[in-house]
C-alpha cells in the first residue's frame, strides 16, 4: 500500500464521506502524478511549486482553493504520521474562502420550465423533479438516491403535502435531516406515482 493508499484509509476510518474521498483520490491521483522520489524528500520548496503550478491553470478559484485545502491536510497528515520531518502543509496559506456568484432563475423562467415538461412518456416525471428539487434545496446527489419508503404524504383537508427523511448515509454532513414539500410539489409526485407500474421501494424516481 503506497503513502497515498494510507492517507485515503485513514479518512475512511475517520469515517469521511464517499464524495469526501472521491475529492481526495482526485486530488492526490493529480498530485502523486508530479512528485518524485521518497516522500521523505519532499520539502516545502517543492510543495510551494506544486501549489504555484495549480495557480497557474485556468481552473475557477474555488476548484484551486479545493486542491490546496486537500493537499494541506494530506501534508498535515504525513508531519503526524512521522512519515515527513517538517509539516509541508504550513508552507502554503489556507486557501480564501471564494463566495460564487449563482445566476438564479426568476419566477418566470422557472414556470417557463415546467410548463416545458410536456410532450413525451417523461412529462409527469420531469415535472415531478423540477418541482422536488425548487421545493426540497437538495443536493443532486441526495436526489438521486432517495428511495420511496421515505416519502411520507399526508392531507389534513388543505391538499396532499409530503416530507422526506433523508438518512446521514446521503447527506453531505451525515447528519439525517428532513425535507418538506407542498401542496404542488405533493400533487405532481403523486400524479407520477401513479403511472408507476412497479411497487419497488429503492426507487422514488426513475432518472434515466
Amino acid at each position: 500500500m503506497n503513502i497515498f493508499d494510507r492517507f485515503i484509509q485513514s479518512k475512511r476510518a475517520d469515517g469521511r464521506a464517499p464524495r469526501t474521498i472521491e475529492d481526495y483520490q482526485r486530488v492526490l491521483g493529480r498530485y502523486a502524478e508530479h512528485v518524485t522520489g521518497d516522500e521523505t524528500t519532499w520539502t516545502r520548496d517543492t510543495a510551494r511549486a506544486y501549489v504555484a503550478g495549480l495557480r497557474r491553470t485556468h481552473w475557477q478559484p474555488a476548484t484551486v482553493g479545493l486542491h490546496i485545502r486537500y493537499l494541506r491536510a494530506f501534508w498535515h497528515w504525513l508531519y503526524t504520521e512521522g512519515i515527513t520531518a517538517e509539516d509541508l502543509s504550513q508552507a502554503v496559506a489556507a486557501p480564501k474562502q471564494h463566495i460564487r456568484e449563482e445566476s438564479l432563475l426568476t419566477t418566470a423562467e422557472f414556470a417557463r420550465l415546467v410548463a416545458a415538461c410536456a410532450g413525451d412518456r417523461w412529462a409527469v416525471r420531469d415535472r415531478a423533479i423540477l418541482l422536488m428539487l425548487a421545493d426540497t434545496g437538495m443536493r443532486r446527489s441526495e436526489f438521486c438516491a432517495v428511495e420511496r419508503d421515505w416519502l411520507t404524504i399526508e392531507d389534513n383537508g388543505d391538499g396532499p403535502e409530503s416530507w422526506l427523511m433523508l438518512p446521514g448515509s446521503v447527506t453531505k454532513d451525515r447528519k439525517p435531516r428532513f425535507v418538506l414539500m407542498g401542496v404542488t410539489t405533493t400533487t405532481a409526485l403523486i400524479a407520477y406515482l401513479e403511472t408507476r407500474t412497479d411497487d419497488h421501494p429503492a426507487c422514488l424516481l426513475y432518472t434515466s
